[in-house]
């Protein structure tokens, strides 16, 4: 009980490139009725169209970009 025990290793990330999407794509592993986009080398999972967050997530979008060219 009074042991300490280890954290595990934090999980591995493979960033992807456009090409690999594609491939995947292609072969079937993203379906086209999930909608998901390449967002700086990882898949996201997007909102559908006309949901209630869609709409939240437009300002998000704009605050990330006006940081990132500051």
């Amino acid at each position: 009980m009074g042991e300490i025990l280890e954290r595990p290793p934090a999980p591995t990330r493979h960033r992807l490139d456009v090409d690999a999407y594609y491939k995947m794509a292609e072969a079937g592993i993203l379906a086209h009725s999930v909608r998901v986009e390449l967002i700086d080398g990882e898949i996201i999972d997007m909102p559908a169209i006309g949901s209630p967050r869609a709409p939240l997530l437009v300002p998000d979008i704009e605050i990330d970009v006006a940081m990132l060219v500051t």
